[in-house]
């Protein structure tokens, strides 16, 4: 669950770019778990919030508090890592588009970078389906599923980008354009965000 978390509250995680902010996540994380999972456990967010700073004391007992469950600070990073990697390969495919379309940018440039992009997203697709095959929790299967299928909708959307360097006419922008908003509305349902 940590995957699914992660990817929904990305907003949130990127915030929380601090090892005291970490170690507050953690420990919310692990109670949310023991809660679900109504099981006894350390209850390390009762201390006041000023027990909470990192000091070079507790640093080490932060460092060595194991995850909710194996892979889970693993699995919480690759969330975090695509989530904004998903969010930012959308305005870079969006801003070739205008360079170009705006005259900014040679057809031949905008093609190389379309198809960066589409290479970066099928290398994404292949590390999160290799993640998936390692064994994740039931509850982040679905989550890396989502997330590569949003992966393959910026990959349209690089391709469709291609075709409307190749030639700016009305049928490629109009693809373009579809597989723009396709990708923005997974996108936005993923990480939580507004049409």
């Amino acid at each position: 669950m940590l995957f699914t978390r992660t990817v929904f509250r990305f907003t949130v995680l990127i915030a929380l770019t601090s090892v005291t902010g970490m170690a507050t996540n953690r420990c919310i994380a692990a109670e949310e778990s023991a809660a679900k999972a109504k099981t006894p456990t350390k209850s390390v967010a009762k201390k006041p919030d000023s027990d909470r700073r990192t000091t070079k004391k507790n640093a080490k007992k932060i460092e060595n508090t194991p995850p909710v469950y194996p892979g889970g600070v693993r699995l919480e990073a690759i969330g975090t890592l695509s989530a904004s990697h998903i969010y930012i390969t959308y305005g870079y495919l969006g801003t070739i588009a205008n360079s170009f379309s705006g005259k900014a940018m040679s057809a031949g440039r905008a093609k190389k970078l379309f198809r960066e992009s589409l290479r970066l997203c099928e290398l994404s697709i292949t590390a999160l389906e290799q993640v998936k095959k390692k064994g994740v929790p039931s509850g982040d299967v679905q989550s890396l599923e989502e997330t590569m299928e949003v992966y393959r909708l910026l990959k349209k959307q690089a391709e469709a980008g291609i075709e409307f360097a190749g030639e700016q006419n009305p049928e490629n922008t109009k693809a373009f354009e579809t597989a723009r908003k396709a990708s923005w509305t997974r996108i936005a349902k993923m990480l939580g965000l507004g049409k």
